[in-house]
């Protein structure tokens, strides 16, 4: 990911998790992970993959496009970071119906690091 668009999506996360007054302890609790490693996640120390942006959106009562300043994808000028994009949407919609064709199942989609 580019540097400056990920610059833009960890201060948006953070941002986001701030507003709702939630600390970055309550925010691990949600997604069924340590503290630390959502400390990580959140300063760029891990990589947070698509899955568990998706899981962080929902938790936070967000769109994922909220995590990305959208003037700055438009001015990347970078079709592979469109693609990377594009593809990133596909499988989150992939994982949304998935989640929806299970009716009266409790998903499980607590990722491990």
């Amino acid at each position: 990911m580019p540097r400056k668009l990920k610059a833009t999506l960890l201060k948006n996360l953070k941002k986001i998790r701030e507003d709702r007054s939630l600390s970055q302890k309550k925010v691990a609790e949600g997604l069924g992970i340590a503290q630390s490693y959502y400390c990580d996640m959140e300063n760029g120390i891990s990589e947070i993959s698509a899955v568990r942006l998706w899981q962080i959106s929902k938790l936070l009562d967000v769109d994922m496009e909220s995590f990305f300043d959208e003037g700055q994808v438009r001015n990347a000028g970078n079709d592979r970071l469109r693609q990377r994009l594009e593809s990133m949407e596909s499988k989150v919609k992939h994982l949304e119906l998935s989640l929806k064709s299970a009716p009266g199942e409790t998903p499980n989609w607590q990722i491990t690091p």
